[in-house]
């Protein structure tokens, strides 16, 4: 089990490296525009294969495109130990816990879908238990759905003062699967529901459609007198 300074030094470093990937990527997304630019002064059919050139350069950005998101997410991960206790929106700490997550959703055959509610709902909580408790209602419903699957994880306001972060499996039709009923008595949905209590929250079951509800209190509004 790692204390602070092991979290904290984890941290750092992986705070460093992502600000250097995003270095590495620059140049790459630089040096390859520059190339898009050039290819496309020049005449069509002026040497063998430009349009595959053109095409490949493409995929090169869109790539670079998609490694600076990752390496952004990432690097709000690494700052999450920085302060225990901060403001955020719960809805951007969903939806970039679901793109780091895709890959390990991925070996699972389960996809990711993040589903916005197009507004910000704030909380103030701790980041890093918080992606945390994200990540291993994740798990649970991955580890016990079936391949092909989805995920839908969404972030609402219930009207009484909470932020629920929802996940609902469905399976490749669509069909909402049960999962809570083998994954909310295992050790790793009781290590969710500790954190939430923690955060001063509560992990509930969705029994009607067998996903999972994170719920937090929501930021109250300041009162100007």
């Amino acid at each position: 089990m790692m204390d602070g300074k092991e979290v904290a030094f984890l941290a750092k470093v992986t705070a460093g490296f992502t600000h250097e990937i995003k270095n590495v990527l620059a140049i790459i997304k630089e040096s390859s525009g520059l190339m898009e630019d050039l290819l496309a002064l020049t005449p069509p059919g002026a040497f063998p294969h430009q349009e595959r050139f053109l095409r490949a350069v493409a995929s090169v950005l869109n790539q670079v495109e998609r490694g600076v998101s990752l390496s952004t997410r990432l690097n709000g991960v690494a700052h999450s130990p920085d302060v225990p206790v901060t403001t955020l929106d719960a809805v951007e700490l969903v939806e970039g816990m679901a793109a780091l997550s895709e890959r390990f959703a991925r070996l699972k055959r389960v996809t990711l879908k993040a589903e916005s509610p197009g507004a910000p709902l704030t909380v103030v909580t701790s980041p890093l238990k918080l992606r945390m408790a994200v990540f291993m209602a994740m798990e649970c419903a991955w580890s016990h759905m079936p391949q092909g699957g989805e995920i839908r994880l969404g972030v609402r306001d219930d009207g009484r003062g909470n932020a629920v972060i929802q996940l609902q499996p469905v399976d490749p039709s669509g069909s909402p699967v049960d999962v809570f009923g083998a994954a909310g008595s295992s050790e790793a949905w009781g290590s969710v529901a500790d954190v939430l209590r923690d955060l001063g929250g509560r992990a509930d079951g969705s029994l009607a459609e067998g996903g999972f509800s994170l719920v937090l209190p929501l930021l109250k509004p300041s009162v100007e007198l």
